[in-house]
């Protein structure tokens, strides 16, 4: 490069997410007032008085025109990521407007509805993401996971780690890509606002590892240790396509509880690597923990590197298999090893 010319910077496109909840409709609002005949109403509600409708997806005249409605508002507004809530319970909606001889049917229309809604959307919108939310991860099922990513899977338990924990158990299973936060409420003193994290430590990103990553720092503050913030981001970065296209091995079981170690295992065959991460919460007494790990080619030699402490060890697939990797680190700490043949 030539001195004095200043190096052009490949800047990755930022997406606009906007935030709707297109089938809850609110009393005396305007499709309220204008489309009465596009609402399912329940009296089964406190006080005995319906104060929301639900807009019925089964009716393919409404169905048209919050396609279109939507769909401009994505094109007008320059909308990259849509997402979708859902925050009350539909089925009373649905069964007291079914005939006795029909129960279930506007159930079964309004799901159609809605699925074939989402169709349009993308069919519509090249590009265009769809994130499930629905009241925290209550819509994700495989028919909306076809369609959409879970950016918000829960409303519940976003910094607590265990329990953190136990959702990915379970997620890395079924949906490979997810959102996680590295919010950790175990250290926040009493009142602090824990939208944010009060620090930056390695325990929150270990806790956080998902192929999407939010790291959760307040902007407005210039003391964190933004040092530490771009080592472990850059490890996430590594260890992001392993955690979408890697084979997934639980090596501990389920739990809630902050008396345990996590293990888990993230295999890709078809390039000899992956990686395992050892996580020991705030409350395990268990200083050492062996991870013993699965699929690997006993034949071959396999070369293992901490990304954090930049310890190499080489090891043979036969000794990992039947010795397997001992990790032994402070309580509230984690520990991720990425391996490769060799």
């Amino acid at each position: 490069m030539r001195r004095g010319k200043v190096p052009r910077r490949r800047i990755k496109q930022q997406r606009l997410l906007v935030w709707f909840e297109p089938e809850r409709v609110f009393k005396d609002s305007q499709l309220w007032r204008e489309h009465p005949d596009w609402l399912l109403r329940s009296v089964a509600t406190e006080g005995g008085e319906a104060q929301n409708a639900l807009l019925n997806l089964g009716n393919a005249e409404c169905r048209q025109w919050l396609t279109d409605h939507v769909c401009a508002l994505v094109k007008s507004n320059g909308i990259g990521v849509y997402r979708q809530d859902f925050n009350f319970p539909p089925l009373a909606y649905w069964r007291d407007n079914d005939p006795d001889d029909r129960q279930g049917i506007n159930e079964n229309l309004h799901v159609q509805g809605y699925l074939q809604y989402w169709d349009d959307l993308l069919a519509r919108n090249p590009g265009l993401w769809i994130d499930s939310c629905s009241s925290g991860g209550r819509r994700n099922d495989l028919e909306t996971m076809r369609r959409a990513v879970p950016l918000h899977y829960t409303d519940y338990g976003y910094g607590i780690p265990p329990v953190k924990l136990s959702f990915h158990h379970t997620l890395f299973q079924w949906i490979p890509y997810f959102k996680e936060a590295t919010l950790s409420w175990d250290q926040n003193p009493t009142g602090y606002d824990g939208r944010f994290d009060r620090v930056i430590d390695s325990f929150s990103f270990h806790c956080g590892m998902a192929a999407m990553l939010f790291a959760t720092l307040d902007i407005r503050r210039d003391d964190y240790d933004f040092t530490l913030g771009r080592k472990m981001i850059a490890i996430w970065r590594r260890a992001a396509p392993l955690l979408l296209h890697g084979d997934y091995y639980p090596l501990t079981p389920f739990s809630r509880s902050d008396e345990q170690w996590v293990a888990w295992q993230f295999d890709r065959p078809e390039l000899g690597e992956g990686l395992l991460q050892g996580i020991r919460l705030s409350a395990c007494p268990q200083e050492t923990f062996t991870i013993y790990p699965r699929c690997l080619n006993p034949e071959a030699e396999y070369l293992l590197e901490n990304p954090e402490t930049g310890e190499r060890r080489r090891l043979s697939g036969a000794a990992l298999l039947s010795e397997g990797l001992a990790l032994s680190i402070p309580s509230r700490n984690g520990a991720m090893w990425f391996y490769k043949g060799v």
